[in-house]
């Protein structure tokens, strides 16, 4: 993963395909022993692939459901099918095609392959967050991680915690046990009781600044006959800009063939699956219903699912005679590039007020439901005053400030909870008789 710029207690999570649940955790201190349904472990030539009662060869089923991933109306749980296809289409699926032209199932019953998870109760212990990189658009710790989650194989190195108790996701990315803790370079919290998104410009443990975990595909799933969610995949290249709910975008080019971070792709309706069987059915068929989005630069085509010794390779093998070509670019939502991250001051300078109450003005997001403003008489901003101004773009101060020298931005704000960075700072005089 090129997370920034260009930017696998034990349990696995067992999921059931009505709304989208989770089951109840199992105590990552529980005794191996007591864990149900051990499975026989993958083989590799000769070899097993670790013991028998190895973390990464354990499967846990039949628990109670708890946690619902997300609420029915979020974006990963959005049915897709009958939305417009998009005009940039099919410059979007070129460019992706360019790489590699079929789709790939980057998982399977090797455990060094998929992304594994690891479910806690709320009272497992929480440790320190030592970020590395990206500290600064990550949410601080402590999380409930256990020492020994297991960690993603390869350079990703992600960690995936749910804590099924309070029904919170905790995703670490290039993650390192060390001490008491854990060493990350970026971390986020997400709230499965919640539609809020990141802060717009900030990424995640993932490069779009999306959670993880709701985007994989996961084998409790299959077993139930269905997915009603997003999948997440990788492309080759993307563009410098992305659509919500993705936050983040991890690339330098401007140019707009390329695949923005959190754009949505769904399998064609005329794509006959009467030929496919088993697993990859029930995969194409979300692909179709659902879709999969835009998350992380990576090989083109390649779709996330969790590590699990159960997956049956040769039944995946049918995903990959899928062609690229028979997908198709859908909207939900408009383009949001740096540029368009903030507002910008719309009146020229220099702003010299007579009056006590000035108005400042700003141009319009095409996203924004709300703006921030917020003056100060320092360009650190301590000790500011903010206002909500409404989907207005103007906004007159309703007390009177003192003569002198002053600074402002602005910010738009795409949900109550989900603002964009702030304007670069502006300034003006306040001379009034």
């Amino acid at each position: 993963m090129f997370n920034q710029l260009a930017r696998k207690s034990w349990p696995v999570l067992v999921t059931v395909v009505l709304g989208f649940t989770i089951h109840q955790a199992v105590d990552a201190s529980s005794k191996q022993a007591t864990q149900p349904n051990q499975a026989p472990p993958p083989t590799i030539g000769t070899c097993s692939v670790f013991p028998a009662d190895n973390p990464w060869n354990m499967v846990v089923s039949n628990l109670p459901v708890h946690c619902s991933v997300f609420p029915a109306d979020n974006p990963w749980n959005m049915v897709v099918s009958n939305l417009p296809v998009l005009a940039n289409s099919p410059n979007y699926i070129a460019s992706i095609n360019a790489n590699k032209q079929f789709l790939h199932p980057d998982f399977g019953a090797n455990p060094l392959y998929g992304i594994p998870y690891v479910v806690v109760s709320g009272s497992q212990p929480k440790v320190p967050i030592t970020f590395t990189a990206y500290g600064l658009e990550s949410d601080p710790g402590p999380y409930p991680v256990p020492l020994n989650a297991p960690v993603e194989a390869g350079d990703d190195r992600h960690v995936l915690t749910v804590d099924s108790d309070n029904c919170k996701l905790y995703e670490l990315y290039n993650a390192y046990q060390v001490g008491a803790g854990w060493n990350a370079d970026s971390a986020a919290i997400f709230d499965f009781t919640s539609n809020a998104l990141r802060p717009l410009g900030w990424t995640s443990a993932d490069a779009a600044g999306l959670p993880i975990f709701p985007g994989l595909v996961r084998y409790d799933e299959i077993q139930a006959g269905a997915i009603n969610h997003a999948l997440r995949f990788t492309v080759q290249r993307s563009q410098m800009a992305y659509i919500l709910p993705a936050t983040h975008f991890a690339s330098t080019s401007a140019n707009p063939s390329l695949p923005p971070m959190g754009l949505r792709v769904r399998l064609k309706a005329s794509f006959d699956l009467s030929n496919y069987t088993g697993a990859s059915k029930i995969i194409l068929q979300a692909l179709k219903t659902y879709g999969m989005i835009v998350a992380d630069n990576g090989s083109s085509w390649y779709i996330s699912g969790a590590t699990d010794n159960r997956w049956n390779d040769t039944d995946l093998e049918q995903i990959k005679g899928v062609p690229g070509s028979e997908f198709e670019a859908v909207y939900t939502g408009n383009l949001i590039t740096e540029e368009s991250n903030s507002p910008t001051n719309a009146a020229p300078p220099p702003h010299h007020f007579t009056t006590p109450t000035p108005t400042l003005t700003w141009n319009r997001i095409t996203w924004a439901v709300r703006y921030d403003v917020e003056v100060a008489n320092n360009s650190t901003f301590s000790g500011a005053v903010m206002y909500d101004a409404g989907n207005n773009l103007s906004f007159t101060w309703p007390l009177p400030w003192l003569n002198g020298f002053y600074y402002w931005h602005v910010r738009a704000c795409s949900t109550p909870v989900t603002c964009g960075t702030w304007s670069s700072p502006e300034t003006f005089v306040v001379d009034a008789p």
